[in-house]
């Protein structure tokens, strides 16, 4: 294969071209090289950009945080909702705040309405943050 490559014209006559009074190199062989370089520095560029700001709306979004802390605790459908009643009703902007603020649970504090169902807040606290964060408050 080898042979059959090296007795072709261009290959045959390839050293010549960088002799004196040979004919260099094609500008449009170094056009075709530096527009596929170029071409592949944009788009290596383009999606470094794309990643970095889709990873960047993750970080920034507390919905996005929520659902994700909702999802690892394995919380239901109802129990989200209570969450979310419960952050609206201590006017809290990143509702996520709830996952790591047990007091928020504190059925004194909480309208009438979220505090009657005490037996779902105990539960959903409970799940969240342990039995022994109710023993420890109570000693």
């Amino acid at each position: 294969m080898i042979a059959l490559l090296a007795n072709h014209p261009f290959y045959e006559h390839m050293g010549q071209r960088f002799r004196r009074g040979g004919s260099g190199i094609e500008p449009t062989t170094v056009a075709i090289v530096v527009l596929a370089v170029a071409v592949s520095v944009l788009a290596l560029w383009a999606l470094s950009r794309f990643v970095g700001r889709r990873d960047r709306q993750a970080y920034r979004s507390p919905r996005a945080l929520f659902r994700e802390l909702a999802a690892a605790h394995r919380l239901d459908r109802a129990q989200r909702r209570l969450l979310r009643r419960i952050a609206r009703c201590h006017r809290l902007a990143h509702p996520a705040r709830m996952f790591v603020e047990p007091a928020r649970f504190d059925a004194a504090v909480l309208p009438a309405s979220i505090s009657k169902d005490r037996q779902a807040l105990e539960t959903l606290r409970d799940r969240l943050f342990g039995k022994q964060l109710q023993t420890a408050a109570s000693v």
